[in-house]
């Protein structure tokens, strides 16, 4: 996410779901499930608007973890 790439990953217990937000991030799929998986890559390759718009949404959900903010914390 902080390198400004879309991302895809799977849903394992802890994290992706947390920080990805499914559709608006990124997209999460099931895990070991490889149609979901392939269906999610042909879906962000088709769209060149929706890559952006996850990225964009994407740095808005990093800047909470900047030094700024967890160092003071």
């Amino acid at each position: 996410m902080a390198c400004e790439t879309p991302i895809i990953t799977t849903d394992c217990d802890y994290g992706p779901k947390e920080l990805i937000e499914n559709g608006r991030c990124g997209l999460v799929t099931k895990t070991n499930d490889i149609k979901n998986i392939s269906q999610a890559i042909n879906k962000m390759l088709s769209s060149k608007e929706q890559q952006k718009q996850f990225v964009i949404n994407a740095n808005r959900k990093v800047e909470r973890f900047d030094s700024r903010f967890i160092i003071p914390k």
